[in-house]
């Protein structure tokens, strides 16, 4: 009988709520969706596909689309089928067996999942109560452990917390002999990039997505932008064809119509600004029942011990939020009236108990 390993034997996978709910606001994707006009582009695009050939390899074109956007070197781009496929052929091609990666905790679950299917020594700094991050405190841990990669989010996925642009530097040009991998995925709604800085330092990866301002989660698209050097390498380890050709229409497609996208952000920011004013309007009702944190992302994280009474009572209303840290709840952002559902749902709750 074949024996699976250890490594795999009693490995938790990531588990995604795939129930059907009628309020979805778990996911930190866009409640924006395309309009009719760019829609009617996509389908005339994938009407002149050649479906029967294999897609470009490099996504020539979508990386000279998404160059233009960032106005960045096209050189400095890697495609990849999201940016969970780039995290794990960056795992797999910059380390080997043993070596160590150092994230933060709380940060995106990817990180660590990837360092153990290719058997790093994962290492996870805990933030302080505010989910902050002592920068000189990482730097020092970092070079005193010999670390191979360090790798987060900024903002941070699931806090909602961004980190300075300075103190990203820090870390980078502190920690030359490290790849210092910083995931930008919801950098759109804050103004800290670093995605400048590749041409500058070769130990930076900086990751993009185009699943959350852009609305396009469905096509599975992100981006690796490093210099030179460490772009050769990405293009080289990769799959060849890791990005179909529907998704690279559509993407070019896309990330050419600026009005589109600025306006999707301008309206996620305005949506996730109510969310955040009306949550703390709740909490200053419930002052001792609820904690709103500051967010620099397209969702709220809030504290509260009633947190699984919560989120069990908004599943059975068709509202699906995500439960984390056992008293914590993370909302993205939606539509106005949804918002306004999702509010009235918890104030419900909330009220329960106080009665």
């Amino acid at each position: 009988m074949y024996t699976l390993n250890d490594k795999i034997n009693s490995f938790e996978p990531y588990k995604p709520d795939t129930a059907k709910y009628d309020i979805k606001a778990d996911a930190n994707e866009s409640f924006i969706t395309l309009p009719a006009s760019l829609r009617m582009k996509l389908a005339r695009a994938a009407m002149d596909l050649d479906y029967n050939i294999y897609p470009d390899c490099l996504a020539t074109e979508t990386c000279r689309a998404f160059a233009a956007y960032h106005n960045i070197p096209e050189a400095y781009i890697t495609a990849g089928n999201g940016s969970d496929e780039l995290i794990s052929v960056i795992t797999s091609a910059f380390l080997k067996k043993g070596d160590t990666i150092l994230t933060f905790k709380p940060d995106f679950s990817m990180y660590a999942f990837y360092g153990s299917i290719y058997e790093n020594s994962c290492i996870a700094l805990e933030k302080d109560e505010n989910f902050k991050i002592d920068v000189d405190h990482a730097i020092n841990f970092a070079k005193e452990h010999n670390v191979n990669m360090l790798i987060f989010s900024n903002p941070c996925n699931p806090t909602g917390q961004g980190m300075e642009r300075a103190d990203v530097e820090k870390i980078i040009s502190s920690l030359e002999h490290t790849l210092v991998v910083v995931d930008e995925a919801y950098m759109e709604f804050y103004s800290e990039s670093v995605l400048d800085l590749v041409g500058q330092y070769d130990n930076l990866i900086v990751l993009k997505t185009c699943s959350k301002a852009f609305g396009l989660a469905a096509l599975r698209l992100g981006f690796a932008v490093a210099g030179k050097k460490l772009t050769n390498v990405l293009r080289n380890v990769k799959s060849p064809y890791n990005v179909n050709s529907v998704t690279q229409a559509f993407g070019k497609i896309v990330l050419e119509n600026r009005k589109y996208i600025d306006n999707a952000i301008n309206d996620m920011l305005a949506s996730r600004n109510m969310l955040y004013k009306e949550l703390k309007k709740l909490s200053e009702r419930f002052e001792d029942e609820i904690y709103v944190y500051p967010t620099n992302t397209n969702f709220v994280l809030v504290r509260t011990d009633l947190a699984e009474k919560i989120h069990k009572r908004l599943c059975l209303e068709g509202i699906s939020i995500r439960h984390i840290f056992k008293n914590h709840l993370r909302i993205s952002a939606s539509s106005a009236d949804n918002n306004k559902k999702i509010i009235s749902a918890i104030a419900k709750v909330i009220a329960e108990k106080e009665n």
